[in-house]
């Protein structure tokens, strides 16, 4: 737990370490009682919206998945786009640097 939490960059106590061990053992339990499951009549799906949409590639034969139709919209103008923005400038959103 500690390895990950240098890779992720975030600074955890020993005490926070094995607490978030043991949290993440109980959600992989749950995880693993979905073996259980008998899913061997259910079709697969890739999105859990409700249109059909037929996506054709190469690599696959045509896949039915259930996704939204795109629908066409006026655009947000600049003004309703930087309202709830915490920091601007002029037509800029402004954030801290990243780098």
């Amino acid at each position: 737990m500690l390895h990950v939490a240098e890779l992720a960059r975030i600074k955890v106590t020993l005490a926070e370490s094995r607490e978030i061990k043991e949290q993440l053992e109980t959600i992989f339990q749950h995880f693993s009682s979905l073996q259980d499951i008998d899913t061997e009549a259910v079709d697969p799906t890739m999105h859990i919206s409700g249109n059909q949409i037929v996506l054709d590639h190469i690599d696959r034969e045509d896949v039915n998945q259930n996704i939204r139709s795109d629908l066409i919209e006026t655009p947000l103008d600049t003004e309703q786009v930087l309202q709830n923005s915490p920091r601007r400038e002029n037509t800029f959103i402004r954030t801290k640097g990243v780098l």
